[in-house]
C-alpha cells in the first residue's frame, strides 16, 4: 500500500483539554505540559476530506491507533492505522479512527496515550484545540 497524498498540510500544536500537548517521539505518543517542547510540533497531512495524518516534525513519526486500540508512533504512514476522521466541534475538534469509529485519539488525566476503547465522544480525553 502506498502512502496516500497529502492534499493539504499545516503545521500545528493540538491541546488536549487536561492541559497538555500531544507529544510524537520516536518511541511513542504522550502528552507534555511543556509548551516549550519541541516533540509537540506537528504536521497535519489532509488525507481526504475530513480525514488526516498527524506527524511529528521532530521524530518524523505518524501517530497510529493499532486494532486493540493503542496509540503509537510509526515511521511508515502507509498503514491504515495513521488516518483519523477529524470532527470539528464550537471549540475542540475530536479525531476519530478510521479502522474503528467507536475508538478516538486521547490523552489520559496524567498525559498518557488513552486506550481506544475506553474513549467516546463528549470526553475531555478526545477534545483537542490547535494552537
Amino acid at each position: 500500500m502506498s502512502k496516500p497524498l497529502a492534499s493539504y498540510s499545516r503545521e500545528t500544536r493540538l491541546k488536549c483539554r487536561h492541559g497538555f500537548y500531544l507529544k510524537v517521539t520516536e518511541s511513542g505518543v504522550e502528552g507534555s505540559r511543556d509548551s516549550d517542547d519541541r516533540y509537540t510540533t506537528l504536521t497535519m497531512e489532509s488525507v481526504k476530506t475530513a480525514e488526516v495524518m498527524l506527524r511529528g516534525n521532530v521524530s518524523g513519526n505518524y501517530i497510529a491507533m493499532n486494532t486493540k486500540g493503542e496509540l503509537y508512533s510509526t515511521n511508515s504512514p502507509t498503514h491504515p492505522e495513521c488516518v483519523f476522521k477529524e470532527i470539528f466541534g464550537t471549540k475542540y475538534n475530536s479525531y476519530q479512527s478510521t479502522l474503528n469509529p467507536a475508538w478516538y485519539l486521547a490523552l489520559t488525566k496524567q498525559g498518557e496515550a488513552k486506550y481506544g476503547p475506553k474513549t467516546k465522544p463528549g470526553q475531555r480525553a478526545v477534545g483537542f484545540i490547535a494552537e
